[in-house]
């Protein structure tokens, strides 16, 4: 759990596994947009799920393409048409920059002997949260996350 620790919601701060210390921008963005706690819909498998859960509603083309995905199964990000991007464009046409620290960005550009795997990085975020002493596999800012192959 992520999210548990505000008190805006419904959480149980006992279940937090990666708090604020270690999720700052998940939490700025739980304090500035509506936190969406006890959100539900009947999503019927991942591929519009994950629209729900990313983006807060499912587009148009992805329900259409429900039954067949003549384009493709949306499920890693690569299917332009099935994510509603607009704000992310409209900061880019207006000469902003922005950084996406979400669910697609799956490439990593660091020291790949340090992969390393879930538990490691579950330790780390009890370092960095104060509730374990010890170093961190990797130094902060090492590695990287993107969405696009570098």
């Amino acid at each position: 759990m992520i999210l548990g620790d505000i008190t805006a919601g419904d959480g149980d701060p006992k279940l937090v596994q990666f708090g604020y210390k270690v999720t700052p921008n998940h939490h700025a963005l739980a304090t500035r947009f509506p936190l969406l706690d006890n959100f539900y819909d009947c999503g019927v498998l991942s591929a519009d799920g994950h629209q729900w859960t990313d983006q807060a509603i499912c587009p148009d083309y992805v329900e259409k393409q429900f039954l067949a995905f003549n384009r493709s199964y949306p499920y890693n990000g690569g299917d332009s048409l099935a994510y509603i991007n607009f704000i992310w464009l409209d900061a880019l046409q207006h000469g902003k920059t922005y950084r996406a620290y979400g669910e697609y960005a799956d490439s990593y550009n660091g020291p790949s002997n340090l992969y390393a795997n879930w538990s490691d990085w579950y330790n780390d975020a009890l370092i960095l949260e104060g509730k374990k002493k010890g170093q961190l596999h990797v130094p902060l800012g090492d590695f990287q996350a993107s969405a696009i192959s570098q």
